[in-house]
C-alpha cells in the first residue's frame, strides 16, 4: 500500500520565501545577451530583456546574488559605476580560460544590477571579492550602496544618480575559496580570520546587514580537492559574527554506468545526496553555536546561494529528467525549512540556467516549471510527512522511495499544498492521501509537469513539449482521505482547502 500522511501539528518550520532566489554571474551569456541586452528591440530604456524579465517575476526570487559565483573573487565593483561611457572594458580572468566570456565591458555595474532588483521586486544579495580584493574595497563598496549622502562613496552614488540609499541587506563574505579552481584561494584558517575582521568593520558601517560565510563545495568531483574540515574550522571562528553559512550543491548525472537505467536512478538519488549534506552543515552549525557564549549568541542558518543541476556543460538544455530532480532538490528545501534562509538557483539565463535566449526569441527551460510552481505554491509552514511507496536502489544508496515529496500548509488560508516527484519512469502511482487531524475538501487542485518522454526537452521550435498542465478534481466532501494516481516521470502539485488541525 503506498500512501501520504498528513499532519499539520508536524512542522519542519515556516518557509522564507528567501528559500527561492536567482543567481546571475558574469558568466558566458547570463548577464550580457540575457537578462540586459540595451541594443535588443525586446530590451527596455535601461537595456533590460522585458521578455525574460517578466520570467524571471514569475520564478518569485526572494534575492537575487551577483556578481558571482567564481567572477566575485576577481571583480573591482569601482569599475562598473559612473557613466557608461566613461567606463573601462578590462581582461576578464576567471571564465575567459573556458572561452565562455568575452573581456568584462563593465556596462552592467552595481547601479544597474540594483535597478534590475527592484524592476522585479527582489532583494539584492552582493557577493563581495576575498579573491584578490582588499577589506577597503568591500567597506568602500558596503558604503557605496548603503551610506547616507556626505561622505566620500556615498557621494559617488548620489553623483551617479541615486540619491537614497540601496539599504542592500544580504553580503556573501566571499565565493568557493575553499577551492583550488577559486581566484584567491586560502585555507580555512585564513579565510576564517580574513572573513572575521571584514564582518566586523561591515557592521560597524552597516549593523543591520546579513552576512554569508563561505561553505564548502559539496559536488563530489571536487571534494577531494578542498578542505575536508572546511566548515568547522570557518564555523569556530565566525559563529557569532555571521547569520547564515554558505552550501553550493550541483545535482550531476555521473558516468556510473554503461546501463542507461542504472544511470538514470543513480541521477534520482541526487535529491538524497543534497539532503546528506545539508545535514552534515546542519550539525557543524549546531557544534559551533553550542561554544558560543549566550551574550554572543547569534543563530545561523543555511544559505544555499548556488544551488542547480550541471553536467551537460555550460550551455546545458535540459530534460524531463532533470526536471524531476529540480523537483526534488526543491523538496529538500523544504523538509528543511528550520534552517535554510536563502536559495539562489544558478544560473538565471542561458548558461545552466531555466530560462534560454537569442537575439530575438527565448523559451523556458524544463527545470523552469519546478521553480516557478514551487514558488507560487509553497507558503505557511512546512510539513514532515510520512511517506510510503515501493522502492528503489542505486550504487551508494539503497530503499529510496519512488515517491520523494514535501508540503506546504498555509492555516490562515487553510490551504495545503502536497508536491510529489514520482521517479519511476514508467509506472503511475496510486496513492491514498491521509488527514490525520482533519477532513478535506470535496475540491482539490492538480497542477502536474510532465512529458512525453523522460528525455523531452523544450525548444525554440516546441517551447511547450514539458509544461505545467493543470486541472480540478472532485472527492468526496468531508472525507478524511483520498485516493490519487501520480503519473510516471512527474512533478505533481495538490493544493487542497482542508480543516487540517491547528497547524500552530
Amino acid at each position: 500500500m503506498t500512501f501520504i500522511k498528513v499532519d499539520s501539528d508536524r512542522i519542519h518550520g515556516q518557509i522564507d520565501k528567501r528559500m527561492f532566489g536567482g543567481f546571475a554571474e558574469h558568466i558566458g551569456r547570463v548577464v550580457y545577451k540575457g537578462i540586459y541586452e540595451p541594443e535588443s528591440k525586446l530590451s527596455d530604456s535601461d537595456g533590460f530583456r522585458t521578455d525574460v524579465m517578466e520570467a524571471v517575476k514569475k520564478i518569485s526570487p526572494g534575492t537575487l546574488r551577483w556578481p558571482g559565483g567564481n567572477f566575485a573573487s576577481a571583480y573591482d565593483w569601482r569599475n562598473a559605476i559612473g557613466p557608461a561611457e566613461e567606463r573601462k572594458t578590462v581582461i576578464e580572468p576567471v571564465w575567459k580560460f573556458l572561452e565562455m566570456n568575452e573581456n568584462e565591458p563593465n556596462t552592467f555595474g552595481t547601479d544597474e544590477f540594483i535597478k534590475y532588483c527592484r524592476k522585479i521586486d527582489t532583494e539584492p544579495y552582493i557577493c563581495v571579492n576575498m579573491g584578490d580584493g582588499t577589506q577597503r574595497e568591500a567597506m568602500h563598496w558596503l558604503e557605496y550602496c548603503n551610506g547616507e549622502a556626505g561622505t566620500s562613496m556615498a557621494d559617488k552614488r548620489v553623483e551617479n544618480g541615486s540619491p537614497e540609499p540601496y539599504n542592500v541587506k544580504y553580503w556573501g563574505l566571499g565565493n568557493e575559496i575553499c577551492g583550488h579552481w577559486q581566484v584567491g584561494h586560502k585555507d580555512a584558517k585564513t579565510y576564517a580570520e580574513h572573513a572575521l575582521e571584514l564582518s566586523k568593520v561591515m557592521r560597524l558601517i552597516d549593523p543591520d546587514i546579513e552576512l554569508i560565510g563561505a561553505g564548502g563545495i559539496f559536488m563530489r568531483e571536487n571534494f577531494e580537492n578542498m578542505e575536508k574540515n572546511w566548515d568547522r574550522v570557518v564555523l569556530e571562528k565566525l559563529a557569532g559574527f555571521i547569520d547564515h553559512m554558505g552550501l553550493h550543491f550541483y545535482a550531476r548525472k555521473l558516468p556510473v554506468s554503461a546501463d542507461e537505467d542504472v544511470r538514470y536512478r543513480d541521477f534520482m538519488s541526487e535529491p538524497e545526496w543534497f539532503d546528506a549534506n545539508m545535514q552534515l552543515l546542519r550539525g557543524e552549525i549546531d557544534k559551533a553555536l553550542y561554544h558560543i557564549k549566550g551574550d554572543q549568541k547569534r543563530d545561523i542558518k543555511i544559505s544555499v546561494d548556488e544551488l542547480g543541476i550541471w553536467y551537460k556543460g555550460f550551455h546545458q538544455i535540459y530534460n524531463l529528467e532533470d526536471a524531476l530532480v529540480a523537483g526534488g532538490l526543491l523538496n529538500v528545501l523544504l523538509n528543511n525549512a528550520d534552517i535554510v534562509s536563502l536559495m539562489n538557483w544558478a544560473q538565471v539565463a542561458n548558461v545552466i540556467g531555466p530560462i534560454f535566449t537569442k537575439e530575438d526569441d527565448m523559451f523556458l527551460q524544463t527545470i523552469y516549471h519546478p521553480l516557478e510552481l514551487y514558488a507560487r505554491l509553497a507558503s505557511g509552514n512546512a510539513l514532515d510527512l510520512c511517506v510510503k511507496s515501493d522502492t528503489f536502489d542505486c550504487e551508494k544508496l539503497k530503499g529510496l522511495p519512488m515517491l520523494h515529496a514535501s508540503a506546504a500548509h498555509d492555516p490562515e488560508n487553510r490551504t495545503l499544498t502536497l508536491f510529489v516527484v514520482n521517479r519511476s519512469p514508467s509506472t503511475d502511482i496510486e496513492t491514498e492521501i491521509i488527514n490525520q487531524n482533519g477532513c478535506w475538501e470535496s475540491v482539490y487542485e492538480v497542477y502536474e509537469i510532465n512529458g512525453p518522454a523522460l528525455d523531452s526537452e523544450n525548444s525554440f521550435e516546441n517551447k511547450d513539449n514539458v509544461r505545467i498542465t493543470n486541472k480540478e478534481v472532485q472527492v468526496e466532501k468531508g472525507v478524511s482521505s483520498f485516493k490519487y494516481s501520480f503519473p510516471a516521470h512527474s512533478v505533481t502539485a495538490l493544493r487542497i482547502s482542508c480543516d487540517c488541525g491547528r497547524g500552530e
